[in-house]
C-alpha cells in the first residue's frame, strides 16, 4: 500500500534490506519451520547449514548476513538488545515483560543459527516490521501507517460490497471542521482506525488512571468526540454502533468493560448523558484488524448483515452466561478458512 512517505525506502535505510526481500525470507523460513512438506526444522530448532545454503542461492549471501543481524541474538549484541527491550523501569514486573525472542528469534551460538522455540515466530512474522519502524521513526511511522491500516479495512468493506461513506465525504455532508470518522457503513455504522497499543507497564498494569491518561487522544477521542458528533449529525433518531479498529491487539474489546475501566469518566468530562443516548456504550465494540478479517470472512460466507452481527453480539454481552471479552470469541465456532481477495491476491504475490 502506498502513502505520502516510503515505508520500504524507510526500512531498507536502516537495515540494508528491502521490504520484499526481508518479507520473502521471513517467508520461506517460515515454510522450513512450519512447513507440511516434511518434518519441519529437526535437530532442536538448527537452521542448518543446508538451509543456509538454500536461503544464500535464493536471495543472496549478503542478503541473508543483513536478514540475521536483524533478527538475531549473538554473544557480540547480547547486552545491547536486552537493554532495549528492557521497557518496564519496575524490576519486579520485568518477568511480564514480552520475550526479546519475538523480536529477536534467532540466538547465533557455535556458528548456527538456533531457534529456542518455534512458537514464537508467529509474533514476530507478524509484528517485526511494524515494531522495528515504530521503534526507529515513532510519530512518523505510526502517522504514516495508520492511514495504510484505514485504507485495509476499506479493502475489505469493497470485498463485502457494503454501501459507505468515506471520512473526506463524510465531511463534505456535515462540514469540513467537524470530527468525523473514517468509514459510515450503511448509515449507522461508524467505524475508525486508530493507531494504537498499549505500552507494556499498560499492558500488565491497566488502572483505571494509565488507561484514561493513553487512550484519550484515540479511544476516548473516538467515541466521545467522533462517533457522537457524527451520530449527532447525521440523525440522532437512529440506532447506531460503532467499531474502533486496531492494528494490535488491545485486549479491551467490550464496551461496557471499556466504560467501566476508565471510558464513563472520561466522556463525561466532554459529553451529557443526553448526548451519549444516541449511541449507548452497549454498541461500542473495539478488534483488531485480524479480528476484521474474521467478521468479513463471516459475512461473507453467511451473508449475514454486520448489523444483524453487531445487535446479537449486543444481546450476548448483556447477559453474563454468554458475555465475551473478546469480539472474536463471538464468532470463533463459525470460522473457516480466511478466502479473502486481498488476502489472496498477497499469498500469490508472496
Amino acid at each position: 500500500m502506498k502513502h505520502k512517505n516510503d515505508l520500504s525506502y524507510l526500512f531498507k535505510k536502516i537495515s540494508k534490506l528491502d521490504i520484499d526481500v526481508f518479507i520473502g525470507i521471513s517467508y520461506t523460513i517460515f515454510l522450513i519451520v512450519f512447513g507440511d512438506t516434511g518434518n519441519g526444522l529437526k535437530n532442536y530448532g538448527i537452521l542448518t547449514d543446508d538451509i543456509e545454503l538454500i536461503l544464500s542461492k535464493v536471495f543472496g549471501k549478503e542478503q541473508i548476513n543483513n536478514y540475521f543481524k536483524l533478527v538475531s541474538i549473538s554473544k557480540e549484541n547480547a547486552e545491547s538488545v536486552i537493554q532495549e527491550n528492557n521497557q518496564i523501569r519496575n524490576y519486579d514486573l520485568h518477568p511480564f515483560e514480552i520475550s526479546i525472542f519475538t523480536r529477536k528469534p534467532f540466538l547465533y551460538h557455535k556458528s548456527q543459527y538456533r531457534i529456542l522455540k518455534k512458537e514464537v515466530l508467529h509474533h514476530h512474522f507478524n509484528f517485526f516490521l511494524y515494531e522495528y519502524l515504530k521503534m526507529n521513526y515513532g510519530n512518523e511511522f505510526t502517522t504514516e501507517f495508520g492511514n495504510r491500516v484505514e485504507k485495509y479495512v476499506k479493502l475489505g468493506l469493497d470485498d463485502l460490497k457494503v454501501s459507505y461513506i468515506t471520512e473526506s465525504k463524510l465531511k463534505n455532508k456535515i462540514g469540513k471542521h467537524e470530527s468525523v470518522v473514517d468509514y459510515v457503513i450503511n448509515d449507522n455504522i461508524l467505524v475508525d482506525v486508530k493507531a494504537i497499543e498499549l505500552r507494556p507497564y499498560e499492558a500488565i498494569n491497566p488502572t483505571k488512571e494509565l488507561l484514561a491518561n493513553h487512550l484519550k487522544d484515540s479511544i476516548t477521542k473516538a467515541y466521545a468526540k467522533q462517533m457522537i458528533n457524527v451520530a449527532h449529525k447525521l440523525d440522532k433518531n437512529r440506532e447506531y454502533f460503532g467499531i474502533i479498529i486496531t492494528y494490535k491487539e488491545l485486549r479491551l474489546d467490550n464496551g461496557r468493560e471499556l466504560w467501566n475501566l476508565f471510558l464513563r469518566d472520561e466522556t463525561l468530562k466532554m459529553r451529557s448523558e443526553e448526548d451519549i443516548k444516541v449511541l449507548p456504550i452497549d454498541n461500542l465494540f473495539m478488534m483488531d484488524l485480524k479480528t476484521w478479517d474474521y467478521l468479513t470472512q463471516y459475512m461473507k460466507d453467511t451473508q449475514i448483515s454486520l448489523l444483524d452481527i453487531l445487535r446479537k453480539v449486543r444481546e450476548d454481552n448483556l447477559k453474563p452466561d454468554t458475555m465475551k471479552f473478546e469480539f472474536q470469541m463471538h464468532i470463533n465456532k463459525y470460522l473457516g478458512k480466511i478466502n479473502l481477495s486481498y488476502l489472496r491476491d498477497a499469498e500469490t504475490k508472496l
